[in-house]
Parts: structure tokens; C-alpha cells; sequence
């Protein structure tokens, strides 16, 4: 059975470089990495304009997920789980009717996925951008409170809240690591 975990937290927390020192920490098990589909869309189209967009984003998360637990891996790391999308789609999309339709849709797909553990990622200092994404320091907060709605919405498993501090960030994820890798973090989920 897959053990699935994946990163979450406002944008320029440090969830890219959590998910590479994580994936790094792995050394008894057969791991799949998932990075951010979000990054990758905007990165070759150009942002993501729309809310058309933001569920093309939601499905392709979706659909990389099921393909990568057809291999049924030990671990199933994700950069950032497939829900993430509707706080973007509500904040930035949600004007219409036919806006909300599709924000609906995005909800759907998020509802078909669970994960064991999310690592949730504290701010790390201050907004710093990553030259992919370019939110306003004002809109930040705003989105981390829509994002941990979302988290407590979709979210049945554990949540661990990282430290601010890298190397406290580290020095947690190892031990996290051991105790999976030992078969000693089991999650019960709730129904």
C-alpha cells in the first residue's frame, strides 16, 4: 500500500526545497516524486490565466497522481496536492456563474484524492519571488487562509507543521522519514 504524502503552504515557503531534501532523505523505500504541476503549466504556458486553465491544472494533478500509484511505490511524494488548486481558481477566478461551474468541477476531482500526511510548510522570512509566480505580499495571507481552509475541508490524515527554520525543517523531516521508512507512522484515517 502507498504511503502518500505532499507539501502544502502559501506560495515561497520553501516547499520546493523541503520536497528535494525530503525525496533525498528516502533510502529503504521505492519513492515517487510528483513536483508541482502548477510550476510546470505556468512555466511553459505563461501563467495561469483563467479559470479553464486552473482546472486543467487540477485534472493533470489528478491524472499524473493515478498514473504514478499504478506503480504502486512505497512513498508518493507530491509537491503540492491536487485540492491546492481551488484557492487559486477562487481567489483569483470565481466571477461568474460559469466561473463557479467549473470551480465546482475542480472540487470534484480534488474530493477522489486523500493523502496519509500533509507537511505543512510555515513561512520561512519574507515573500521572496521564485520568477514563476508573482502574488502581492498583500494577497498572501488571504491565500494561506484559503489554502488551510481547503486543507481542513479535504484533508482527513495527519498534518505536521514544519518549523520556520531550515535546518529545524530538516532536522524534523529526518526523523519523520525514519519512522515511515520503520513502518512506525501509521495513519488512521477518519471516515
Amino acid at each position: 500500500m502507498t504511503y502518500k504524502i505532499s507539501i502544502l503552504g502559501r506560495p515561497s515557503v520553501g516547499k520546493t526545497t523541503t520536497m528535494h531534501f525530503l525525496v533525498n532523505q528516502f533510502k529503504n523505500s521505492h519513492v515517487q516524486f510528483i513536483p508541482e504541476i502548477a510550476r510546470e503549466y505556468i512555466i511553459k504556458n505563461g501563467g495561469i490565466k483563467n479559470i479553464q486553465d486552473q482546472l486543467i491544472v487540477a485534472k493533470t494533478q489528478s491524472h499524473v497522481e493515478k498514473t504514478a500509484l499504478e506503480k504502486e511505490p512505497d512513498i508518493l511524494l507530491t509537491e503540492a496536492p491536487v485540492f491546492n488548486a481551488l484557492p487559486y481558481a477562487k481567489t483569483y477566478f470565481c466571477h461568474n456563474e460559469n466561473d463557479y461551474s467549473t470551480y465546482c468541477e475542480i472540487v470534484r476531482i480534488s474530493a477522489q484524492h486523500s493523502y496519509d500526511l500533509i507537511l505543512w510548510c510555515n513561512s520561512t522570512g519574507s515573500y521572496i519571488e521564485d520568477g514563476v509566480r508573482y502574488q502581492k505580499e498583500s494577497e498572501l495571507s488571504y491565500l494561506e487562509r484559503e489554502i488551510k481552509e481547503n486543507l481542513y475541508m479535504f484533508h482527513k490524515g495527519n498534518i505536521i507543521s514544519l518549523p520556520r527554520s531550515i535546518k529545524e525543517r530538516e532536522k524534523l523531516l529526518k526523523i519523520i522519514v525514519k519512522q515511515i521508512e520503520k513502518g512506525e507512522y501509521n495513519v488512521k484515517k477518519e471516515n
